[in-house]
């Protein structure tokens, strides 16, 4: 058996357990049989397995069985020796559900009516009987595999096996076959069991593809069976001739309650029009008062701020009056006292009660790392430029990179450990500083695995508070957070400013921009730059221009885990 016959069982066992009571094992046994019982790995692989079985919830069958067909595709290509191990846990698993195992054995059944003539060669077996029939289960079956066994079956064979699943079933193992099979096997059921089916698809644009199809006389027996809107709607998806003929084939009376919801849909569009309108005014207007909230704070905190400094200057001159001011402006230091603090660090205690939104005065010229970086990786909506674990990653390697510049960490045999008992002005960076202090020492790799989740996070709350993101509950694709920036051109200097040295590349850049440019390349987060090149083109630059960097052998190392602990994952490209 091919590589690719024998992952296309694989998957079709392994999502029929899905549905399963055994799943928990079927799960187990391939984990381990892919890591090669590996206890780190197999519990990665675990999660992967049970995401593809919490897809199911939200995606379609079809995608959730391509998506692990082409894994199990991969993993065995890159690595023959699973194979034999592998073809018999496939044969475990249909046991186990009810599937038919797979066999690599070549079976040749002849039938005839008078006699049989059989030349062999070597060793061979010939058996002579009745050819018996074979009980198909449907039920355990997945909609793909299903649909290929109807493309195989005779006409009616396929229409008998077809009304005799339930409807949402019939409905999705419908959708996997070829557009003239389907249209086929529709016309030969009942009517009404016809529109039932098209009304349970999933994507309603290949009901209507089915439909054109048919007959015209037929179709329009079916959707005559449907509500007006939903005829309404597979119409339009048609072309228009087709439409046209459909629409003559009804009745008067059908076809003028389908012009009454052509209408109640034109009025429906206008509405949602109108109130897309009135949420983007909304939206200004939210962020004009987000904007004068800040603008007054920052006027009532600069007006105390100068009056602190006239009550300071005023008590200054009282004191020179009496002869002691000069001495009290200007103390002198003892040889005893501490040298004062390096550039950066004595101004953490104020920028930690500062909003994040507050430009940090740093050799970079903006946000601190994290935050330039969790806002290039966000478009103007609030949706990830990039796939989520890729961002994550990003978030928490930029913590480490600060902590590193900040000199707090040091990295020793690839593991990030604290050079002494401080503490870090930042809150973000205080939790990593803490908690690398409270842990064994631990591979940068496996670190930013087990903590960027928690890191994104904190880093979403921390901006959400200071009012410089906007997060926004989803609920399709999938459940989730968007993070609207509420300041765009604050959002967008990080990225200006990379291109800026894009285009007129400096010998060394400052080490803040330096690491952003690297976690940007690192990531694939160049789509995010505002330039009019191909990406490819913006791809070669960024490389370049991080390669003529010379980093501190800490944040390289810090770097180099970013990447590795990506090299990890199955990483999907998100296209906007």
């Amino acid at each position: 058996m091919d590589v690719t016959a024998l992952a296309e069982s694989g998957a079709t066992a392994v999502i029929t357990a899905m549905a399963s009571e055994a799943w928990a094992w079927t799960r187990g046994e391939l984990a381990r049989l892919l890591t090669g019982s590996d206890r780190a790995r197999e519990a990665d692989e675990i999660a992967r397995l049970d995401g593809y079985a919490g897809d199911l919830t939200t995606m379609a069958e079809r995608d959730v069985y391509n998506r692990v067909h082409g894994y199990l595709e991969a993993r065995l290509s890159d690595d023959v020796t699973l194979r034999d191990d592998f073809f018999s846990l496939v044969r475990k698993i249909c046991v186990e559900v009810g599937l038919e195992p797979p066999t690599s054995a070549v079976v040749q059944q002849i039938t005839t009516n008078n006699g049989m003539v059989v030349n062999l060669a070597g060793n061979a077996q010939v058996h002579v009987g009745t050819p018996s029939s074979t009980l198909i289960n449907w039920t355990a079956m997945p909609a793909p595999e299903a649909a290929r066994l109807l493309e195989k079956m005779d006409i009616p064979a396929a229409v008998e096996a077809l009304t005799n699943m339930e409807p949402g079933a019939a409905a999705r193992r419908l959708s996997h076959l070829r557009t003239d099979r389907a249209s086929d096997l529709l016309s030969q059921v009942d009517e009404e069991f016809a529109a039932k089916l098209l009304l349970l698809m999933s994507a309603p644009a290949q009901a209507a593809t089915f439909l054109a199809e048919m007959q015209p006389s037929r179709a329009a027996a079916v959707l005559d069976l449907t509500t007006a809107d939903w005829t309404v709607a597979r119409l339009a998806e048609m072309e228009p001739s087709q439409a046209v003929l459909l629409l003559g084939e009804m009745g008067a009376m059908r076809a003028e309650n389908l012009l009454d919801a052509m209408e109640r849909q034109q009025t429906v569009s206008l509405l949602r029009a109108v109130g897309k309108v009135l949420t983007d005014q909304v939206r200004i207007r939210t962020t004009f008062d987000l904007a004068q909230q800040e603008a007054d704070a920052i006027r009532a905190a600069a007006r105390e701020e100068a009056a602190q400094i006239r009550e300071e200057a005023e008590r200054l001159r009282e004191e020179a009056a009496r002869g002691i001011g000069t001495a009290r402006a200007l103390p002198v230091a003892a040889e005893d006292d501490p040298p004062p603090s390096p550039v950066g660090e004595a101004d953490q205690s104020t920028a930690a009660t500062q909003p994040a939104t507050a430009p940090i005065e740093d050799d970079g010229g903006g946000f601190l790392l994290p935050v330039e970086y969790f806002l290039l990786g966000h478009d103007s909506d609030g949706r990830a430029r990039i796939e989520q674990t890729a961002l994550e990653t990003g978030v928490a390697g930029a913590v480490l990179c600060e902590l590193s510049r900040a000199h707090l960490i040091a990295v020793s045999d690839g593991c990030a450990v604290p050079v002494d008992s401080g503490t870090c002005g930042d809150p973000l960076g205080d939790f990593v500083f803490r908690s690398l202090a409270a842990a064994s020492p631990m591979p940068i790799q496996a670190w930013l695995r087990l903590g960027r989740r928690e890191l994104f996070l904190r880093t979403a709350q921390q901006l959400a508070e200071s009012g410089t993101i906007v997060p926004l509950s989803r609920r399709w694709p999938r459940h989730g957070k968007d993070y609207r920036p509420t300041n765009e051109a604050s959002a967008s200097e990080p990225g200006i400013r990379l291109v800026r040295h894009l285009m007129a590349p400096a010998d060394q850049l400052d080490e803040h921009t330096s690491l952003l440019a690297a976690l940007v390349n690192i990531t694939q987060l160049h789509a995010a730059l505002p330039v009019d090149l191909r990406l490819k083109r913006t791809r070669q630059l960024l490389a370049g221009l991080v390669k003529a960097q010379t980093l501190h052998p800490d944040q390289a190392a810090v770097l180099n885990g970013v990447a590795a602990a990506l090299a990890a994952e199955v990483m999907t490209p998100r296209l906007h």
